[in-house]
Formats: C-alpha cells, structure tokens, sequence
C-alpha cells in the first residue's frame, strides 16, 4: 500500500487508478504517511525538529515547518513543554505520538498504522488509539492499521482479518466496542 513494493498480483487503486500508473514519489510522499511500529524518530533531533524535518525535505521554509509542527503536535496532545525534548526523554507513548505528528504533516490522505501500540503499555496504547480516532473523526484522514491486539482492532471502524495473505472475514464495528470485541474475539477463536 505504501508503494514500497510493486504487487505480484492484482491492483492497487488510489483516486480510481491503479497506483502503478500513478507517479511512485508523488504518491509516496502527497498520498500516503507512515506510523512506524519503532517510531523511528531521530534521537539527537528534538520534537520538533523530528517533525519539521520531513517539511524541510519537501522544501517548506522553516518558520512555516515550525508552524505546522506545532500545530500537529498541539492535535495529538503534546503541548510546548514538549518541542524542545529529545526523544529519550519521552515515554513510549509520547514518542509514538510525535511519530504520528509526523505523519500528519505531509496532509496525506491515507495513514498507514503499522502496530502503532505494539510496544506500548495497556494505557499508553489506548492513548494512541484515541489520538487516531481523533484524527480519523476530526480530519478525515483514512488510517489503515496493522493489530495483533484484538482490543485495538476494536476500536476501528472495519476489521479485515487476513490468514497467510488471504482474507478470511471482513467486519463492520456497529458502534459498540464492548461487542465488536468479542465479535473479533469469536472470529480469531475460528482460525
């Protein structure tokens, strides 16, 4: 989905036309962001300079870089105590949010979550989930995660369960969490 790989098999459609067709580092870098399960933020860099780096790549001058760092920053709950904080001094969750900042500043459309709370703790993994969710429900932006956790799959709005690459249900959450999660609970007992 990222366009790091070119499928073997099949298509991948963005905007109605295949990603193949679709110039790579445009649709890498306008359509599609990433959330690292490692966070992969640079250590010696601070908050937000993490976060304004990206911008910086792209061109963005740098009063304006800070700016929208900020302003992302500010999204996912991280005041101005935190901009000049190096990474190390963050907990897991603060530093998987400043990931997730990061990818709110290219504006993509799509977020692609790749076990966003997998070395979280129960609380900072709810946390995170609630950021997503806000960011989901406040911005509009399509986040497309990757769970082992049956409890975080619960919070999303869809659950595709795949096998060994092949789709073996596709879920609707109606609105309560309390029973899409042991709707999920049922379904992974199946496999």
């Amino acid at each position: 989905l990222a366009g790091l790989d070119l499928p073997t098999e099949g298509s991948i459609l963005y905007d109605g036309k295949s990603t193949a067709e679709c110039n790579r580092d445009e649709y890498r870098l306008r359509a599609i962001s990433l959330i690292c399960q490692s966070y992969n933020l640079f250590p010696l860099l601070t908050v937000e300079e993490n976060v304004t780096y990206p911008m910086l790549l792209r061109g963005v001058s740098q009063s304006q870089a800070e700016k929208t760092a900020r302003e992302k920053l500010k999204d996912v709950g991280l005041n101005s105590s935190y901009y000049k904080r190096l990474p190390a001094m963050l907990s897991g969750g603060e530093q998987q949010r400043v990931a997730i900042a990061r990818a709110l500043v290219s504006d993509a459309r799509i977020i692609l979550a790749d076990e966003p709370t997998g070395n979280l703790d129960s609380n900072s993994s709810k946390q995170v989930i609630h950021t997503l969710s806000y960011i989901n429900q406040e911005f509009g932006k399509t986040i497309v995660m990757v769970t082992h956790d049956p409890q975080m799959a619960s919070y999303c709005s869809r659950l595709i369960l795949l096998k060994d690459g092949v789709i073996l249900e596709d879920l609707k959450n109606s609105g309560n969490q309390d029973a899409f999660y042991q709707e999920i609970l049922g379904k992974m007992k199946e496999l």
